[in-house]
């Protein structure tokens, strides 16, 4: 037979073999979709082993449910024979147990090598949340009259086991989340889960009250007694009864069975309970007598085996009582005037007093009866440094005990006026302190040497400016070579860093800024000193408007603009260097004036002063042409060209008008003499001032 030669037979077999792998796959998928433990198939499966999924301690090994607390976990174990290939529902294929830490159903699913599936039993878990304490909720009154019940709840958790108790024993326990109680009794719950235990924040008691038997009110003492002291009231002690003590029919207190009484009134009772509110069968009424105010003492000191008089005022002798002893006890005998001897005593012995109206006491004041002891050497501690730089001091302290007096003293010799047991050093000295009680016992301190450093003096400064935004260098002098501070500031408790030397260059400003300066020597610093650094606008000089007088007269001149002023010509001024100096000239003078400001900027403007010479004006002149007076002769007219001249009549009328008047006016006016009379005539100068006066027209 030929060889087959069909180039497409190869491909027809791989199809084949696909065709049937594809069947068999089919089969197994089926079976698993199924659950069941064989595959249809010509070839018979050998079922696969069914696997047992069991939860390790603490659970129960037979438990198909179990709980875990959020954040714990639980370790599932399946026995798997070998050679079986397993897959866990959380996906895992290398352990034969694992550990889950969720919320979920799991199970296993195990493969033999023939490939047939079987598939464990299924293991719920339950994740819980920690339990916090719950708040039992109550359905109903806690305290009940004679008989009844009250409804006690939680809201459900799952879970959670419930462990109901009444006074501290378990009554009901289970998943009861509500409970009837008709017992009296404090009622509390345990809620319990995989996480744990919580307890109910606050119990609930459960109350069965019955009606209060009638009753009254009684005291420990007399109801009346004396401004604070005091008495108690009391009423039956009653279970779960609710006080209310009123005074004057106003509640007060703090609803205990016992009240102290301390004020005067009317007092009752309430008693309040679930089956009512029950009242005291008396109201009881208390006197409260005032009681003296309390002595002004004073104390008494002596020394050792010396009787002592204490002495006490504010009431009359005989109505005191001393003491010896704070509470308690009865008065000293006899002792009932203003002032007691003690017995000789060898210690400080502390005394009472009290003032008496004759009903009551005041309270009990204590009075010292001091005895001196030899008083022991005192120490001086030194408040900060002994060595302080000029102007400042050094803070001395003694003891401050009561009784003693204090003396300091400087190299040896006594202070005068420094009897405190402070002392404020402000010179350099030894210094020591010496005290006395008034036995004339007396006791030295130790010697502390204050050293007090010379007086810093303060640099003298130079400041600078300009009249634009520039970088300025300050000027200081009087330090050594890096003995200096520059500050930004006069408050400023830190200077400018690396700011040590005698000048000091600012950041360019562009207003004026004030710095500081001081000298330090030997770790003192003088006063802080001020320098200007002054950026100012360039000065407008102004040296006012043109100024006109007559001649030998004067007038002030008019400056401003600067800080610093200089006029010239200085002939015939008060005070070239001023801003409003008196100026004289004999003739017309320009003067100009130089201004200077802080920053040493200047300016220039000028004045004319116009001297005007003095017209001379008769009042009268006779044009009658006798050749005497025919015109009106004004003297100097010719130092003034272009005076004008105007004439005016009684009712007003200008009769004439010269704009540059000559002598030349003949008395007429249109051509004809003007009558007789008084005429007002104004001349107006070229300096624009005017001279007005009267003129007489005579034959």
């Amino acid at each position: 037979m030929p060889p087959f030669t069909n180039t497409r037979f190869p491909h027809k077999l791989l199809f084949v073999l696909w065709l049937g792998l594809l069947m068999v796959t089919g089969q197994v998928r089926a079976q698993r979709s199924t659950g069941s433990n064989s595959i249809s198939s010509p070839a018979a499966c050998t079922p696969a082993v069914m696997p047992v999924i069991k939860p390790t301690a603490p659970f129960a090994s037979d438990a198909t449910e179990i709980f875990i607390c959020k954040g714990g976990s639980a370790i599932l174990d399946a026995t798997i024979a070998e050679g079986y290939t397993y897959e866990w529902s959380n996906g895992n294929t290398i352990s034969t147990s694992i550990n889950v830490t969720g919320a979920g159903t799991y199970f296993v699913e195990v493969t033999d090598e023939n490939g047939c599936v079987g598939i464990s039993n299924k293991i719920k878990v339950i994740v819980n949340d920690k339990l916090i304490s719950p708040v039992i909720q109550v359905s109903g009154p806690t305290a009940v009259c004679e008989s009844g019940s009250v409804t006690l709840s939680v809201p459900y958790i799952e879970g959670t086991s419930y462990f109901w108790r009444k006074d501290g024993k378990t009554i009901i326990k289970g998943a009861v989340t509500s409970i009837t109680v008709t017992e009296p009794g404090v009622y509390s719950l345990m809620e319990s889960n995989s996480c744990g235990a919580a307890y109910s924040k606050k119990p609930v008691e459960f109350i069965i009250d019955h009606p209060i038997p009638a009753f009254a009110i009684t005291s420990d003492k007399p109801l009346s007694f004396c401004e604070g002291d005091s008495i108690t009231f009391s009423a039956p002690v009653v279970p779960h009864a609710t006080y209310v003590w009123k005074k004057n029919g106003i509640p007060f207190g703090d609803g205990q069975p016992e009240q102290v009484i301390k004020e005067e009134g009317q007092y009752s009772v309430d008693l309040m309970n679930a089956c009512g509110v029950y009242s005291s069968s008396n109201q009881v009424a208390v006197t409260v007598m005032p009681a003296p105010e309390a002595p002004a003492v004073t104390d008494g000191r002596g020394c050792t085996n010396s009787r002592i008089t204490l002495t006490a005022k504010g009431v009359a002798n005989g109505m005191y009582q001393w003491y010896t002893s704070e509470k308690g006890e009865t008065a000293i005998t006899g002792a009932v005037n203003e002032t007691f001897v003690t017995p000789a005593l060898s210690a400080t012995t502390t005394y009472y007093v009290t003032a008496s109206n004759g009903s009551c006491e005041s309270a009990r004041v204590p009075v010292a009866a001091i005895i001196e002891t030899v008083p022991a050497a005192p120490i001086i501690t030194v408040s900060g440094a002994s060595t302080v730089c000029h102007g400042e001091r050094v803070i001395l302290k003694g003891p401050s005990l009561a009784g003693l007096m204090y003396q300091w003293k400087k190299n040896g010799k006594a202070i005068s006026g420094a009897t405190d047991s402070i002392f404020y050093a402000k010179q350099s000295g030894a210094y020591t302190l010496e005290v006395r009680n008034t036995c004339g016992s007396k006791a030295s301190s130790n010697s502390v040497k204050v050293v007090i450093k010379e007086f810093v003096m303060p640099p003298v400064v130079q400041g600078s400016g300009s009249c634009e935004p520039a970088s300025l260098t300050l000027k200081a002098a009087g330090g050594s070579s890096n003995g200096y501070r520059w500050y930004e500031s006069s408050a400023s408790d830190f200077p400018i860093p690396n700011a040590t030397g005698g000048t000091f260059v600012t950041p360019k400003l562009k207003v004026s800024k004030t710095y500081y300066v001081s000298v330090v020597q030997d770790g003192c610093e003088s006063e802080k000193v001020p320098v200007a650094a002054l950026i100012l606008p360039f000065p407008d000089a102004d040296a006012g408007e043109t100024l006109v007088i007559e001649e030998g007269q004067s007038v002030t001149l008019q400056g401003s603009g600067g800080t610093s002023y200089t006029w010239e010509p200085a002939t015939d001024l008060s005070d070239p260097n001023i801003a409003n100096p008196v100026a004289s000239p004999r003739e017309t003078t320009t003067y100009r004036l130089t201004v200077t400001n802080q920053a040493g900027c200047q300016d220039t403007a000028h004045v004319v002063v116009l001297v005007e010479k003095t017209l001379d004006i008769p009042n009268a002149f006779s044009p009658n042409g006798d050749g005497v007076n025919d015109t009106w002769q004004i003297g100097n007219i010719l130092e003034f060209p272009g005076v004008k001249l105007e004439v005016f009549n009684r009712w007003g009328n200008k009769i004439y008008q010269n704009d540059s008047y000559q002598n030349d006016w003949n008395g007429t006016y249109r051509g004809n003499l003007v009558p007789v009379g008084a005429y007002f005539y104004i001349f107006t100068l070229p300096s624009k001032r005017q001279l007005t006066g009267y003129l007489n027209v005579v034959q």
